[in-house]
């Protein structure tokens, strides 16, 4: 009896002995393996976090790839007219420019020229010193009768009428905002390529003003304050007089290389938040003397002075 009771112990010890061992194995199974593959996601995510934060770092931040201004500028000689200039940037500092300035009537009341003059054209947008100095070369074409069409009776008989691409054009713009400097450069070479009336248009049209700025806050209200010089030069082929060409606002007969229009004086702008600018400019005109060309085409009498004063206006949204 004692020898059976031994036993029945002993197979009781081996039963819990062996089902503890098979919950163990179990719990290896099932638990550990969970655990561990917790472990390893949770280091896993913890370096994802980690190395997204350290590419976060050298990756560079993202950037507005297209940018658009308008200008609307008023001044004696041209009028009213807006300018649109656009960039499609590939990088930061580079890009594919492009615009157009749309002259509407131009203060010149000459019949013939009653047709909105328009410009379109397109370039390169390069930036340097961290976006501190601009440049802007492109080229392009007008379109109208001012270079086409450079009679004045032409206009009253309608003989002269509008044409695309009428001249070519090369344009460039640069612009320079330090901290004690700010400055722009304007150039573009206009050359008449379609032949409508007796006499055509080519000229150049160049301006540069610099100025330094007297406020400069941190919120980026700035005002500058500087000189201002701009011209407008004929080119008559061959160098003979350009009858009845653009000049200081009238018909006139301009000898190379004698001024259209020379403005020197001074100007005060105001940059503003949110892409915003103001301008005016002012001055004295020191163009040089002209003709006047009657509507029939006899010269006229001789003007000293044609211009006197000289004023621009221009207010800047980019957007």
């Amino acid at each position: 009896m004692n020898l059976l009771m031994s036993c029945e112990r002993s197979l009781l010890r081996k039963v819990i002995f062996a089902a503890t061992w098979i919950l163990v194995g179990l719990l290896h199974l099932t638990v550990w393996p969970a655990s561990a593959e917790e472990a390893k996601k949770e280091s896993k995510e913890s370096f994802d976090e980690s190395t997204v934060r350290e590419e976060a770092k050298e990756a560079p931040k993202d950037f507005d790839r297209f940018s658009v201004s308008v200008s609307l500028n008023q001044d004696k000689f041209f009028g009213f007219y807006p300018i649109i200039a656009g960039t499609y940037y590939l990088r930061k500092d580079f890009g594919i420019a492009f615009g157009s300035t749309l002259y509407g009537h131009l203060s010149n009341a000459r019949p013939d020229w009653s047709n909105p003059w328009t410009w379109v054209y397109g370039g390169i947008h390069k930036s340097f010193l961290d976006g501190k100095l601009v440049i802007r070369p492109q080229v392009g074409f007008t379109n109208g009768q001012v270079n086409s069409c450079g009679a004045a009776q032409l206009g009253s008989t309608g003989a002269c009428h509008a044409n695309v691409a009428d001249a070519f054009l090369f344009l460039f713009q640069g612009h320079y905002a330090g901290e004690w400097l700010d400055a722009d450069a304007y150039f573009v070479l206009i050359k008449d390529v379609r032949a409508q009336g007796p006499t055509q248009s080519s000229f150049t049209h160049h301006w540069l003003y610099a100025g330094v700025p007297v406020i400069n806050t941190e919120r980026g209200t700035k005002l500058i304050v500087g000189g201002y010089y701009e011209d407008i030069h004929q080119i008559a082929p061959g160098g003979s007089p350009c009858i009845g060409c653009l000049a200081n606002g009238q018909n006139a007969a301009v000898l190379p290389p004698q001024g259209m229009v020379a403005w020197l004086g001074g100007y005060v702008e105001l940059r503003m938040p949110m892409g915003m600018s103001f301008m005016f400019a002012a001055g004295k005109d020191f163009a040089e003397r002209v003709t006047v060309i009657n509507p029939n085409g006899t010269p006229g009498n001789f003007n000293v002075d044609p211009s006197g004063d000289f004023y621009k206006i221009r207010f800047t949204k980019v957007f």
